[in-house]
């Protein structure tokens, strides 16, 4: 992953082209009729599109809870293994372990068979977003430096990057994939990024574009989703209750802000799941993904950073807490947006603040354990665990962990 904490250099950053295409006010109209003859069942469901384009799914009367919302019958849905159905992208498929992005095979495929007018899938693919300009990777260089020092903006200069390099990996492995545009690839990888399921079918499939399902929002978790493979068919059910008219939403999973903010457009506040990147010193030192947890990954980079002949884990967990302090310090020093796009600054400023709280947990953190010393005895560090709570987050539920971990094996 590339490393932006010591600064952002806009020379650089090269935004990757926006796909020429236009949004078709029917598509939507289009694509229900056509996947309800396919045999989807979604009755409980109404698909309402705003006037900037946005779609959401409400309910369409009252649900109670469990109920079933959404049925896609698995001939409905395209999966990792349907597209190798294409000849040129079964020869893609062969090399996808080689590639930045597992999406990468699927965007592809999309691209071609967006270009076919015969496509079985047509009405799917013109309801698709043309374009997503607003997201990060086609943003301008003084918009993505705003997020500078970010874990962000590595992700967002780490895809840009993966972009480029897989399509010209193909490109040269696969002639007849040589005249691909960047700005269709991006899209391609984009829809498939933002749009598969995670599933599980009998004849190995593991990722899935699901018409319908695919048009609820990430957020709160109103319906929850999944694949029957005895069924076969993809489901979405009720999490509760529903009143008639009310937005359904559903997790997209648990996933960091700069995930989310790259991939998808958008950021938590508070992110419990959220990260940094901390640089430890000394030559080669890579960057750790760290979040508000004592675990594993923290432990690697604690003894990352025990680095010299008689460093104790103190030393260790010191250099860490610096390098945190150090990201915090970056991110607080990036320029400000460009004035203009609201929509922008307001991701910009919830990743720069989780981020930032993030840090000061670690930072925290290790004051705490620190202060009194590593050196416990097991009795010291079991009165520990068992007093903080359980439910606690940020420094205090690092504390815990840690006082977990020190504690001795049983038996």
């Amino acid at each position: 992953m590339a490393s932006v904490s010591a600064g952002f250099d806009p020379t650089t950053w090269a935004p990757l082209p926006v796909r020429a295409a236009a949004a078709r006010p029917d598509a939507v109209p289009a694509l229900l009729a056509w996947a309800a003859g396919e045999g989807a069942w979604f009755e409980p469901i109404e698909i309402v599109t705003a006037a900037d384009g946005n779609r959401t799914a409400r309910a369409r009367a009252d649900v109670a809870a469990g109920a079933l919302l959404i049925a896609v019958p698995r001939a409905l849905m395209i999966t990792d293994v349907d597209i190798g159905a294409r000849p040129l992208i079964a020869t893609v498929k062969e090399i996808e372990t080689m590639m930045a992005s597992r999406h990468s095979t699927l965007g592809l495929w999309l691209v071609r068979e967006h270009a076919d007018p015969a496509s079985r899938w047509r009405p799917y693919l013109d309801a698709l977003p043309p374009a997503y300009p607003w997201l990060a990777l086609h943003r301008s260089a003084a918009e993505v430096a705003a997020l500078a020092g970010t874990r962000a903006l590595a992700m967002i200069v780490d895809q840009a990057d993966g972009c480029r390099g897989d399509l010209a990996f193909v490109a040269e492995l696969v002639p007849d994939l040589a005249a691909v545009a960047l700005g269709d690839f991006a899209w391609g990888r984009l829809v498939a990024g933002t749009r598969c399921f995670r599933i599980a079918d009998d004849d190995g499939s593991a990722r899935a574009l699901v018409p319908i399902a695919d048009l609820i929002d990430h957020g709160r978790i109103d319906a929850t989703w999944g694949y029957d493979a005895v069924a076969r068919r993809f489901e979405v059910r009720a999490a509760r209750a529903l009143a008639a008219g009310e937005e359904i939403q559903i997790s997209y999973g648990r996933h960091d802000n700069a995930v989310l903010a790259s991939t998808h457009g958008l950021a938590l506040p508070d992110n419990p799941d959220d990260e940094v990147l901390v640089h430890l010193p000394g030559p080669g030192g890579r960057p750790f993904a760290l979040g508000a947890r004592y675990d594993l990954r923290f432990a690697r980079a604690m003894a990352a950073a025990v680095a010299r002949p008689g460093d104790t884990d103190t030393d260790g967990l010191l250099r860490v807490a610096r390098a945190a302090a150090s990201t915090s310090a970056a991110i607080a020093a990036a320029p400000p947006p460009p004035p203009g796009d609201d929509r922008w600054a307001a991701l910009c400023a919830t990743v720069r603040a989780s981020e930032r709280a993030i840090a000061a947990a670690i930072v925290d953190f290790v004051d705490q354990v620190t202060a009194a010393g590593i050196a416990r005895p097991p009795e010291a560090w079991r009165a520990l665990a068992a007093e903080l709570d359980p439910a606690a987050t940020g420094a205090t539920r690092m504390l815990r962990e840690f006082a977990q971990a020190a504690l001795p094996t049983p038996g």
